[in-house]
């Protein structure tokens, strides 16, 4: 099968991927670029927001930030936008600065591998052997679902699906549903069933802590001060990493305000004592809600203890008892680790991506991974946030990445790889940092933590100083040749 050569080769068609070709799509030219191409396994881009199409869906950032600052959208229609609307403005994306010609859809790649005598990224798709001078992968860290394995799942005779694969045209009108979880999915997933199901029975492991959300329809003001909004909206975010990063008794004043919303919309009563957290707020991600607790108060909603077993005819909590259903929703959140050991990615070597972080998850200001030379990795370990936009974040790393481009351009260089010691010291850093964040002494155990319990998926600071790290390519910390 004849291999095609390519300059660079982009995986994942999400916002990462996307907003990565659009900055390509204009700097490629200086870049010395000519054949560049975007690969998406479905039929369709969007990523996370094509995926999670679960009734309720909707971001719990502010929409006003959740767009690229190089191509914005002003027009969002509510100030926290639906999952219709930003799958809409991502493919406004495409559309509008033409970059469609350089996307392949419906085309996976199967596997990734590293040939040292061509110094090229072989790239395996139904289409034919791609060879890469650069790979990026943009594969997300929320694009693999995770679904805990209960026993006697296998015999249920009901359906069963995870919030982040639902089907498109499933209805559950009518059905007793069973929705496991009580993380963001579940927030946003409960109200929109409850009234719709004959009945919803939320199995709940941990409660988590919720504050209003306050979401409306923007006002003309907003519409025409759009940059100023999107600023304010920043800075108000920003603030809170003071509380979760660096002084964790900080954010006692925002847990009295969940506190508050909590007693405020149940009644005394053991279901507001079951929904009260045991840890401190921002251990596990803060979720916005104004209609969760409502919703957890009506008669055809129950809230029960965690699910432990399944039977043909339903499910059994830790308290014992059996719940009878026709339907079983996930909604279990992600492996955000594990996001990119699906693409086989293998190294200098042979040596696999899965194998380089048997002991966790480590890579250069979260973007390049030594022993695996001129790969970028998007929104990769200590990337993601708790309190801020993730476009943001996927800026700074676009910059980042353009500039290395640029850099191998203008030196001649084919080979660039991080050193050893360079990702070790940003690795040791990180752990550092984090030990007395609030998210490693709040007093939980969540899907921000590995198996040892360290923090490879938040970034441990100000946006701000990410920015700053990756404002420009540091050629000292890589091998080049």
């Amino acid at each position: 099968m004849e291999t095609s050569e390519l300059d660079v080769a982009i995986v994942g068609g999400g916002f990462a991927g996307i907003g990565l070709a659009m900055r390509l799509q204009a700097e490629a030219p200086r870049l010395g670029l000519r054949d560049w191409l975007l690969f998406e396994q479905a039929p369709r881009v969007g990523g996370t927001w094509r995926e999670n199409r679960y009734p309720g869906a909707a971001c719990d950032v502010e929409s006003q930030l959740y767009s690229f600052s190089f191509g914005p959208r002003f027009a969002w229609s509510r100030s926290y936008a639906g999952q219709a609307e930003i799958l809409s403005y991502l493919e406004s994306c495409v559309a509008e600065t033409g970059i469609a010609p350089r996307l392949r859809l419906s085309c996976p790649v199967s596997a990734a591998r590293w040939d040292e005598s061509r110094r090229r990224w072989l790239l395996e798709t139904p289409v034919g052997v791609y060879a890469a001078r650069t790979l990026v992968s943009a594969l997300g860290g929320l694009s693999r679902p995770y679904q805990p394995r209960l026993p006697g799942l296998e015999r249920f005779q009901g359906t069963v699906f995870h919030t982040a694969r639902w089907p498109e045209h499933a209805s559950l009108a009518g059905q007793r549903v069973a929705v496991i979880g009580t993380g963001a999915s579940a927030v946003q997933l409960v109200p929109a069933l409850a009234g719709v199901a004959s009945h919803v029975t939320l199995l709940q492991r941990t409660p988590s802590w919720i504050i209003p959300k306050g979401d409306r329809p923007l006002t003309s003001f907003e519409h025409r001060w759009p940059r100023l909004m999107r600023l304010r909206r920043y800075l108000e975010n920003e603030w809170v990493a003071l509380g979760m990063a660096h002084t964790p008794e900080l954010m006692r004043r925002l847990q009295w305000y969940a506190e508050e919303h909590l007693e405020r919309s149940v009644p005394a009563g053991p279901l507001r004592e079951a929904l009260r957290p045991p840890y401190a707020l921002g251990c596990k991600r803060v979720l916005l809600s104004d209609e969760f607790y409502p919703a957890l108060q009506r008669p055809d909603v129950s809230l029960v203890p965690a699910a432990t077993a399944f039977d043909a005819a339903g499910v059994i909590d830790a308290a014992g008892r059996h719940h009878t259903v026709d339907a079983v929703v996930f909604a279990t959140g992600f492996q955000p680790g594990r996001a990119l050991v699906p693409m086989g990615l293998q190294g200098a070597g042979g040596t696999g991506l899965a194998e380089s972080w048997k002991d966790g998850a480590q890579a250069y200001l979260g973007t390049t991974v030594h022993g695996f030379p001129n790969l970028f990795l998007m929104t990769g370990p200590n990337v993601g946030l708790g309190h801020n936009s993730m476009v943001y974040m996927m800026e700074s790393q676009y910059a980042y990445i353009l500039d290395a481009l640029r850099w191998l351009a203008q030196s001649g260089r084919q080979r660039l790889e991080v050193r050893r010691e360079s990702q070790q010291a940003f690795g040791d850093e990180m752990t550092r940092r984090h030990r007395h964040t609030i998210w490693q002494t709040g007093g939980c155990r969540s899907w921000y933590l590995d198996a040892a319990g360290r923090n490879a998926t938040l970034w441990p600071g100000f946006t701000l100083e990410y920015r700053w790290r990756t404002r420009r390519f540091d050629p000292l910390a890589y091998d080049a040749r």
